[in-house]
């Protein structure tokens, strides 16, 4: 077969394919101790917290935190050494709450609603505390 006619195959049979088909998916990552990168756009947040982290106007403790809105949706790779079900395999993660102290708070606050790229170690939402399915404790370079 000519190699024009093959090459015009291959370009019609790929643009035929539906968009998330033809992108390379960014690779799943991998939970704490392993260092990620995550990029994303920052947000300042608000759910409900104790007693019932249910609805901030009947009663509930408004818990206001810093949020990345990852700009392609997260996959993770369960712990292969944890028989812990949490800490199991998660899709289409699209939002992560961010572990911060009052200085990293500080740092990013410029920042907010504009895209940024975090660094560090990811971890599931274990209790009522963490409105996200994932935690990234930020790192900080020196």
């Amino acid at each position: 077969m000519n190699v024009n006619i093959l090459a015009a195959i291959l370009v019609i049979a790929a643009a035929s394919l539906p968009a998330g088909s033809r992108s390379r998916r960014s690779p799943c990552l991998h939970y704490e101790p392993d260092t990620v990168s995550v990029t994303g756009t920052l947000a300042r947040m608000t759910f409900p917290g104790p007693p019932n982290y249910e609805s901030i106007k009947k009663g509930d403790v408004p818990e206001i935190g810093f949020y990345l809105r990852p700009t392609t949706p997260i996959c993770t790779i369960g712990s292969a050494d944890s028989m812990d079900t949490d800490e199991g395999a998660l899709h289409d993660v699209r939002l992560v709450q961010l572990l911060l102290d009052s200085a990293g708070y500080a740092r990013l606050r410029p920042q907010l609603g504009q895209l940024a790229t975090l660094r560090g170690r990811l971890s599931v939402g274990m209790t009522g505390h963490y409105h996200a399915p994932l935690a990234l404790a930020v790192l900080w370079p020196r």
